[in-house]
């Protein structure tokens, strides 16, 4: 980590995934009481979809088909909730089996 950190600090994003943890920071129900009870639902929905999902593409390294497999929904309902929620599963994929960016010669 030192010979590839250009910080003064090394950070999470220098260290290897498979040496961090796992668990994201503690669920926190804080909640506005003065909010629409369908709201506030509706939003901690969405914050356990989004924390699912990213768990789940990262266990298949962003295939669709088992993430869908996994949390028994469909693979349009998987791909519909990736583009609601802004996740690209290129993200989840290992950076070996990632395609090279295609440069243009002018």
């Amino acid at each position: 980590m030192v010979v590839t950190t250009t910080d003064d600090e090394i950070g999470v994003d220098n260290i290897p995934p498979h040496l961090t943890s796992d668990r994201e920071a503690p669920f926190n129900l804080d909640f506005d009481p003065a909010r629409p009870l369908q709201q506030i639902t509706d939003e901690l929905t969405e914050r356990i979809e989004m924390a699912y999902l990213a768990r789940v593409l990262q266990r298949y390294n962003g295939r669709i088909a088992p993430t869908a497999a996994h949390c028994r929904l469909s693979r349009r309902s998987i791909s519909e909730k990736l583009r609601r929620y802004g996740i690209d599963k290129a993200d989840f994929k290992p950076r070996s089996s990632r395609r090279p960016a295609v440069v243009k010669s002018v």
